[in-house]
């Protein structure tokens, strides 16, 4: 893979093999971590023209309800619209965390964002 950011709360490569983005996102989150965060992976889409997302949280911890509105209503639909067609989570153990990632996926009638235990399940499903 290669390393295309990394900050304290993000790393981002590209899987050339998978021809998909992976975000390994860690520590307590910030509004502007996942606004930063959320518009370099945009910029990467565009960049490297890919359709689908590996968004890893196993590491996060806490809460980040604060950044839904943000993600539902601006964030998300610029995803939508660079081409995004499969956005998987891994969840993270953290029940707070959790707590966030399930309020994203409520509000996705496209279904094209989906949460998952595991790193495996989460492949499958973007390989399918």
């Amino acid at each position: 893979m290669k390393l295309l950011y990394k900050d304290q709360f993000i790393e981002t490569y590209l899987d050339e093999t998978n021809h998909w983005i992976y975000n390994n996102w860690q520590n307590y989150q910030t509004l502007d971590s996942i606004v930063n965060g959320g518009n370099k992976m945009i910029e990467f889409v565009n960049e490297h023209q890919v359709k689908f997302i590996l968004n890893d949280n196993r590491l996060v911890k806490g809460t980040w309800t604060f950044a839904l509105d943000w993600i539902n209503n601006d964030w998300f639909p610029r995803l939508l619209a660079a081409g995004v067609t499969r956005f998987a989570l891994i969840q993270s153990k953290d029940v707070f965390s959790r707590f966030s990632a399930d309020r994203v996926a409520t509000d996705d009638p496209n279904q094209v964002y989906r949460v998952f235990p595991g790193e495996d399940e989460a492949k499958a499903w973007l390989k399918s």
